[in-house]
């Protein structure tokens, strides 16, 4: 589905919930599990740009692009960068409330036992909404989810760079 459609998304790792003692809050500490390696993973390979010892050419959307279509011979602080930028920008978007991401179980975990029955039930919608979303975004550039995760991964890229 990625090559086709730009998107995809994997399966869920089963979780047996009769391990987790606290219900709705445990299923929020594993789903939370993904995007927080994600950003760890990030911080962890920025350490030689923090250090000094590596300095991207830019940290921008366009130099990744340019990168990546392979319009630089790229060093390796080019490719670092990259890995470093995509790894922040899937954590950021595996936060989206919306089914089937783990942002969804995440706020799971806050949602009130007398409430989780009409979550669940709101949450069937999610991967239709996302798609849509996701869609509309590509086909008419509204920018809809970089809107919102741009200022997040942006603050996260300068966090674990300092560029």
């Amino acid at each position: 589905m990625m090559f086709i459609a730009g998107f995809g998304w994997g399966k869920p790792v089963p979780v047996d919930q009769q391990q987790l003692s606290r219900g709705h809050t445990d299923t929020a500490l594993v789903a939370v599990a993904g995007p927080l390696s994600n950003l760890m993973f990030a911080f962890l390979l920025a350490i030689p740009f923090k250090a000094g010892i590596l300095v991207p050419a830019s940290m921008s959307l366009d130099r990744v692009a340019h990168v990546m279509t392979g319009g630089l011979s790229s060093g390796a602080g080019d490719i670092l960068a990259i890995v470093i930028f995509f790894n922040l920008l899937l954590g950021v978007f595996n936060l989206v409330p919306l089914a089937p991401l783990d942002g969804s179980r995440v706020l799971a975990g806050f949602v009130p036992p007398k409430h989780i029955s009409a979550y669940n039930k709101l949450q069937r919608n999610g991967p239709g909404i996302l798609v849509v979303v996701i869609m509309l975004d590509f086909a008419l550039d509204f920018g809809i989810l970089w809107g919102i995760a741009g200022p997040v991964v942006r603050a996260l890229t300068t966090a674990a760079t300092g560029y």
